[in-house]
């Protein structure tokens, strides 16, 4: 992980995150924070939306904090009506074998898709979420667990858009 904060210093495009640490240093996480702030753009995918637990900047980054996951079980994500990812041509709902992960939502974020829930109707959490962060841009996709969600086509078109939306090449907001 402590590389990271030099990666940050030489300004890629983009940082992608495809990890699980329960924690990092704090220059390492103001390092990521600056950059984003600065106009840079991070992709959080699985398990980085549930890393460095109680870390406040790192949460704030991202706008939620991590609360928890359900067991392993095949579910749909579905696009979420009038969200800005509606106007993408995106596919209406995919199905993955993977775990729900839940958050405590803080700061405004854009949901582009939703869990099916069928434990809880009526509460389906956040599958896939972007926000602004200072001058840059931040996206967290919480599918991702096993190879096979990699290998559906409607997981590589979102995440292409995503990706789309972090680095500015489109005109939708």
């Amino acid at each position: 992980m402590h590389r990271l904060a030099g990666i940050c210093e030489g300004r890629p495009d983009i940082v992608g995150l495809y990890i699980h640490h329960p924690r990092a240093e704090p220059p390492v996480v103001a390092a990521l924070c600056r950059y984003v702030s600065e106009g840079g753009a991070l992709l959080a995918i699985h398990g980085a939306s549930a890393s460095f637990k109680g870390n406040g900047s790192y949460s704030d980054l991202l706008g939620a904090s991590f609360t928890g996951h359900r067991r392993l079980s095949h579910r749909e994500i579905r696009l979420v009506a009038g969200g800005p990812s509606s106007l993408l041509g995106l596919p209406e709902s995919v199905g993955v074998t993977d775990e729900v992960y839940e958050h405590e939502f803080h700061r405004d974020v854009d949901v582009w898709y939703r869990w099916d829930d069928l434990d809880s109707p009526g509460s389906a959490p956040p599958a896939v979420w972007t926000r602004r962060y200072g001058d840059g841009r931040v996206a967290c996709v919480t599918p991702g667990h096993r190879a096979a969600v990699w290998r559906s086509p409607g997981v590589a078109e979102i995440i292409s858009a995503v990706v789309t939306w972090l680095l500015h090449t489109e005109s939708f907001s």
